[in-house]
């Protein structure tokens, strides 16, 4: 049985509505078309069935337009704050956007007008601020090197170091270095800071290798005070280590805030 020839003729697909049939291109039947625009353009059957084509291209240009008429400098997609735009790649603009964590990194405009994208990943990171690891007590984020998340930690030898989140958490990094020199100093100073605290009222807060940061036993509490413009500030006690530091860094971070509240005490 013979199929009966389809007729396209006078049918519209997308912006194109199709004049009259055109001279086979190998063996695949071809339609001529005009286009909303004015334009005629020459269109495989298999195209105008298909959805694959729907202009002359007048379509695909007017994306291309509005795409970059976008300007999404200064905007704010979750966490991301983009700073301008960077070079395109793969038929993509991409901007270079500031994260709130302080990461910077070039992110693809689909990902961030979609919502894929929304921070560099910090999100994801636990936050050690408080953590006791070995001698080590951990202070604040560090930033990144090669890509790697690095904590800034108080030893109890008194020395900061800088110490990837991983060496942390799975134990192999303990101290500053002072363990490996030996444990006879440490131990020294270990019964040397015992006696002092003997010394002392058991209500006075003990000293901890934190700067600004004190032990209430009584209570089994912690205390923050902040050196701000030569006074020293009381800033709270609270139930753990953590929040104590906390505090203690935001006092030292926003200074004026906390000296305005002294002085309306």
């Amino acid at each position: 049985m013979i199929r009966k020839k389809i007729d396209l003729t006078g049918q519209q697909f997308g912006r194109l509505t199709v004049l009259t049939e055109a001279p086979q291109r190998e063996n695949a039947r071809v339609w001529i078309c005009t286009c909303i625009c004015g334009k005629k353009k020459e269109v495989l059957q298999t195209s105008l069935r298909g959805g694959t084509t729907k202009s002359c291209g007048c379509l695909l240009q007017e994306r291309l337009n509005e795409k970059q008429l976008v300007n999404l400098t200064g905007k704010q997609f979750g966490k991301w704050t983009v700073l301008k735009e960077a070079l395109e790649r793969k038929q993509d603009r991409y901007w270079l956007c500031k994260c709130a964590c302080g990461n910077e990194r070039e992110v693809a405009q689909k990902g961030l007008m979609a919502g894929n994208s929304k921070s560099c990943g910090c999100n994801r990171i636990k936050d050690l601020r408080g953590g006791a690891y070995g001698k080590l007590t951990v202070l604040e984020r560090a930033e990144r090197r090669n890509g790697r998340v690095y904590w800034r930690c108080e030893c109890q030898c008194g020395n900061r170091v800088d110490v990837r989140g991983e060496s942390l958490k799975n134990g192999n990094t303990k101290s500053c270095g002072c363990l490996k020199r030996g444990p006879k100093k440490s131990l020294s100073n270990h019964h040397k800071d015992q006696k002092r605290t003997r010394k002392k009222d058991p209500n006075t807060p003990i000293a901890t290798a934190i700067r600004g940061v004190y032990f209430h036993k009584p209570t089994n509490t912690w205390d923050a005070y902040a050196t701000i413009g030569g006074q020293k500030i009381y800033l709270g006690r609270f139930p753990n280590l953590k929040e104590a530091l906390i505090k203690r860094t935001d006092a030292e971070e926003n200074p004026s805030i906390f000296l305005n509240k002294e002085k309306q005490h």
